[in-house]
């Protein structure tokens, strides 16, 4: 829902100059042709909005409130919502193709990938998430009603069996394999990020790769086939 490639460009020519937040949600909500209510479709733009009725119903910054109520009771000590281009500490690379799309500030993404975070505490938070911590039962039940969704708009691993979403929740089933994964994916040109839980091994898997080969997202499934041979009498 925004054009990505288009602005990060123009970060990286510019990574000096914010393009503001009006001018992304004004995009992303002229870039839907799905009526309210008639069909499932994804769009980044909810979670832009959601930060300002986070504001809203907080009555602090976006930032201010991450911070407090998840990344410091959760102690996630190397994620981060990043205040204008630069990076503190080490981290990867953004690279698609021979293009680095590092530097350049992604405050126009808010609550739809403005976090820098690790692998290790991408599997902190996702324990925290599905263990209730963060969210009262009620808001919980409906984040594992999955409705089934088409699997050509699925973010991440491409089901052969059902394909579903809840609140912000998505869970696949590779029948084939016998493989149930929940959780999300995200990223940008040159990083992407994956948080799995994978159901009938009841094991949590993150990870980050600074590539925007959609391949990528193929390495769990690659991870949790090894780990089940190994597992197999």
């Amino acid at each position: 829902s925004f054009p990505v490639y288009e602005w990060l460009i123009e970060t990286r020519i510019h990574p000096e100059e914010t393009i503001p937040i009006e001018r992304a949600v004004q995009v992303a909500l002229g870039s839907s042709s799905v009526a309210p209510g008639t069909k499932w479709e994804y769009n980044n733009a909810g979670f832009v909005l959601l930060s300002f009725i986070l504001e809203r119903a907080s009555g602090m910054p976006y930032a201010t409130y991450m911070q407090q109520a998840i990344i410091q009771p959760l102690g996630l000590t190397n994620t981060m919502i990043p205040t204008g281009p630069n990076i503190p500490g080490p981290y990867m690379r953004c690279l698609a193709g021979t293009v680095d799309y590092t530097i350049g500030d992604m405050g126009w993404t808010r609550g739809a990938g403005e976090l820098i975070s690790t692998a290790e505490d991408l599997n902190t938070f996702h324990q925290a998430l599905r263990s209730g911590r963060l969210l009262k039962p009620e808001i919980l039940a409906e984040m594992f009603s999955f409705l089934n969704t088409p699997a050509d708009q699925m973010r991440f691993v491409k089901p052969d069996g059902s394909a579903g979403y809840g609140l912000g929740y998505e869970r696949q089933q590779k029948k084939s394999l016998g493989i149930t994964l929940e959780g999300h994916s995200g990223g940008v040109p040159g990083s992407l990020s994956f948080m799995f839980y994978w159901v009938e091994g009841k094991a949590f898997i993150s990870y980050n790769v600074n590539t925007t080969d959609p391949a990528a997202q193929n390495i769990v499934l690659r991870l949790v086939e090894a780990v089940k041979r190994t597992l197999s009498p």
